[in-house]
């Protein structure tokens, strides 16, 4: 799959979206009040790329539910729809910091 290393990305949702979280936007938010604006937009961005990569939604599907421990249909969300609500919550929070 990896056309592009995605490091940052692979580490964030490694570290972030286990079975050990209260829930995913509790997480998400936990990360964003601990780290620096940097680093949100860091995230961002990578996903972005991440999103915008030539390659199948079900390879990126792949690799975001390889990455994390999330169950996407309780979600009520595919894991790419997911991953994007992720980025949008990242760029309003780095919005709301400015």
């Amino acid at each position: 799959m990896k056309s592009k290393s995605f490091d940052e990305l692979e580490n964030f949702l490694t570290a972030h979206f286990h079975q050990d979280i209260v829930s995913p936007d509790e997480e998400l938010k936990e990360f964003v009040n601990s780290v620096s604006e940097k680093r949100i937009l860091l995230i961002a961005n990578e996903i972005k790329y991440f999103l915008a990569e030539n390659i199948s939604n079900e390879e990126k599907d792949d690799f975001i539910e390889e990455c994390c421990e999330l169950y996407f249909p309780s979600l009520g969300v595919t894991p790419i729809q997911w991953l994007e609500n992720v980025a949008q919550k990242l760029e309003k929070a780095i919005q709301r910091e400015n």
